[in-house]
C-alpha cells in the first residue's frame, strides 16, 4: 500500500511519555521474571541465595520450581522485546504512530501494530476500555492481517490481539501523542469509519 505525498495524509506520532512509562514497566517484567528464574532454580538446587536482604532458600512450599522458572522466563522474555521496542522508538528520530490516507493506514502505534491495512480490508471500528482504552478496527479476514507480519514477534501479538478483542488491528489510544478525538475524526474523514459503524462482518461481535 503507497502512501505518497499525492494523497491527503494525516500522521500522528508516538507519545513520548507513554513510551517511557511502557519501557520502565518492561523493565519490571524482567525484573520479576529473573528474580521467580532465580527462586525457581534456588527451590531445584536446594541452594540458598541471598540478594541484599532477601534469602532465597530452596525446599521451600509453594509453586512448582519448574513452573516459576518458566512463568520467569516467559515474563522476562516478554518485558526485554517490549522494552527492546521502546527504547528503539524513542531513539529514533522518526517516532510516527499511524499514517493514514484515502488508501488506509499503516499502523506503528505499538509492538502489536498491524502495519499496513486498506480501507477496503476493514469493516468497522469500536472502543474498549479493557486493559486500557483501546480503538480496534475489525478486518474482514483478521488472519490474513495476522499472517502477513513480518517478524514472529509480530505475528504472536497480533494474533493474541485476535484472542483477545476478536481483531489484529488493535491501537491503544495512549500511545497517540494527539487527542482522541482528533484521531477518531481522521479514521472518519479519511477512511469514512468510526465507533459503532459497521460496513460489513465484523470480525467479532
Amino acid at each position: 500500500m503507497s502512501h505518497g505525498s499525492a494523497e491527503p495524509t494525516e500522521v500522528f506520532a508516538l507519545s513520548r511519555r507513554t513510551s517511557s512509562f511502557a519501557l520502565l514497566a518492561a523493565a519490571g517484567f524482567v525484573a520479576v521474571g529473573a528474580v521467580m528464574i532465580l527462586i525457581g532454580w534456588s527451590d531445584l538446587s536446594g541452594v540458598t541465595l541471598r540478594l541484599g536482604d532477601l534469602e532465597l532458600t530452596g525446599g521451600r512450599a509453594g509453586p512448582s520450581p519448574l513452573v516459576l522458572g518458566v512463568v520467569g522466563v516467559v515474563a522476562a522474555l516478554f518485558g526485554g522485546t517490549a522494552g527492546a521496542f521502546h527504547a528503539r522508538r524513542l531513539l529514533q528520530r522518526d517516532r510516527t504512530a499511524l499514517v493514514l490516507d484515502t488508501v488506509g493506514f499503516v499502523d506503528r502505534a505499538s509492538l502489536s501494530g498491524a502495519g499496513p491495512v486498506a480501507w477496503d480490508e476493514t469493516a468497522g471500528m469500536r472502543i474498549v476500555d479493557h486493559p486500557a482504552r483501546t480503538l480496534v478496527v475489525e478486518v474482514v479476514d483478521p488472519d490474513a492481517v495476522a499472517e502477513r507480519q513480518p517478524s514472529a514477534a509480530g505475528r504472536q501479538a497480533a494474533r493474541a490481539n485476535i484472542r483477545l478483542l476478536g481483531s489484529p488491528v488493535c491501537i491503544p489510544l495512549s500511545a497517540v501523542g494527539r487527542r482522541e478525538d482528533e484521531l477518531l475524526e481522521a479514521f472518519e474523514r479519511l477512511g469514512h469509519l468510526r465507533p459503532g459503524f459497521y460496513r460489513g462482518t465484523p470480525s467479532s461481535t
